[in-house]
């Protein structure tokens, strides 16, 4: 989660739909309202340490290659098809890596500039149903496609400031994320944050509205994710976790923080600069949500900060809902509280700094006669990590979900 220098730019998390939407559909959202929500209380006695092996019955590791040209250094969003895995680093390399699942590296893209075919800042990504076009959101508004091997297909000018997207069941489209209140050219002066957008006519829904306050933007990651055709999505401070299907917009799930949650009155306030408000915030207590969806026909996954980050993890089918503040790795001994970035059907991919499992295994080998080891997970992470090098890029831990 990234503050930018000057991040006093208005936010908001309440939900209207725009007079540019279609009245069926307004009339579709309201009677879907009540029926459809889901409210997740979030007790404090509820936050815990959570043992994977309660949520999890394997464990592997996938050792990324090196580019001669390029080295992944972070991972900001991964999406996993059959065949591949798509990972943006957006900051440090500003490149698309495509590996398979063996960590084999296939292509990457890396396009900076002005150029046609080219990015100055790759906001976020998606990847059609196929596997065979990527498509890059550019800062300055534009989406370029690109095949496999990287190289260029087209680019579609947006005429508005977006942030994130995901593109719906066709080829022409699309759910934007559109976080600056400048966005006011969606009729009636009208900023909006989510909407519907046709690449083919340009003809534009808003699904959500701004109204101006003064909580800060946040440099969002994942906030859109999809299973079949349910899409969800949500944002930084909003406690709604939204679901489009099917031309129908609902508030899917509700985050009820209750007494914890981070206080309201806190906005009020006023701040002299962007530092004084980082200040504040960080000696406020109080829960909110800090979205990082994924979503299957087991699990919806997201996260949110009480103190420190806690996974939220909900059962669709047994509506259990594990919420870890810790995350205790005894599948194999190897790190704990590795940060999750994808899910692919009953995988969920979290990632890891080689170095802290190089740590991982000297600490190991100070506590264990590690000679006399028989438990065979133990050994895999031992013979894995022993083969690393402190340079790697960050290795990608795949966790198989239990059946529910």
């Amino acid at each position: 989660m990234k503050w930018p220098s000057l991040f006093l730019i208005p936010i908001s998390f309440l939900v209207f739909f725009s007079e540019c939407s279609i009245k069926e559909k307004k009339q579709l959202f309201d009677k879907e309202l009540h029926n459809s929500t889901l409210a997740l209380v979030i007790n404090k006695s509820d936050i815990r340490s959570v043992k994977a092996s309660e949520i999890f019955d394997n464990i592997s590791y996938i050792k990324l290659e090196k580019s001669g040209n390029t080295i992944l250094s972070s991972i900001d969003k991964c999406v996993a098809t059959e065949q591949y895995l798509f990972i943006l680093d957006k900051e440090k390399t500003k490149t698309l890596f495509v590996y398979d699942w063996n960590g084999n590296l296939i292509s990457e893209i890396y396009k900076e500039g002005k150029g046609p075919g080219e990015y100055l800042f790759p906001q976020d990504f998606n990847v059609n149903a196929d596997g065979t076009v990527i498509e890059i959101l550019d800062s300055q508004g534009k989406l370029l496609s690109f095949g496999m091997n990287g190289n260029y297909i087209k680019s579609i000018d947006v005429e508005f400031n977006v942030a994130n997207f995901h593109k719906i069941d066709d080829a022409v489209n699309y759910l934007f994320f559109t976080p600056k209140s400048s966005n006011t050219n969606f009729g009636d002066n009208l900023a909006c944050r989510f909407i519907r957008y046709s690449i083919n006519d340009k003809n534009v829904h808003c699904l959500i509205d701004t109204i101006p306050n003064n909580k800060p933007y946040f440099d969002e990651r994942v906030i859109f994710a999809h299973y079949e055709d349910e899409i969800i999505f949500s944002e930084t401070f909003n406690d709604t976790i939204y679901m489009y299907k099917k031309d129908i917009l609902t508030r899917h799930m509700i985050l009820d923080f209750g007494d914890i949650k981070f206080p309201e009155s806190f906005f009020d306030k006023s701040h002299e600069n962007g530092y004084e408000l980082l200040m504040a915030f960080n000696k406020t207590k109080g829960a909110f949500h800090t979205p990082m969806l994924l979503m299957n026909d087991q699990i919806i996954y997201t996260a949110f900060r009480y103190n420190s980050k806690v996974n939220l993890f909900y059962f669709r089918e047994t509506k259990r809902l594990e919420l870890a503040e810790h995350l205790l790795n005894d599948l194999d001994m190897g790190v704990s509280d590795m940060p999750i970035v994808s899910l692919y059907e009953n995988e969920v991919i979290a990632t890891v700094e080689a170095y802290k499992m190089i740590e991982q295994l000297e600490t190991i080998k100070s506590k264990i006669d590690i000679s006399k080891i028989k438990p065979q997970k133990l050994l895999e992470f031992i013979k894995f990590t022993e083969e690393l090098d402190m340079t790697d890029p960050p290795i990608l831990v795949i966790l198989h979900l239990k059946n529910p």
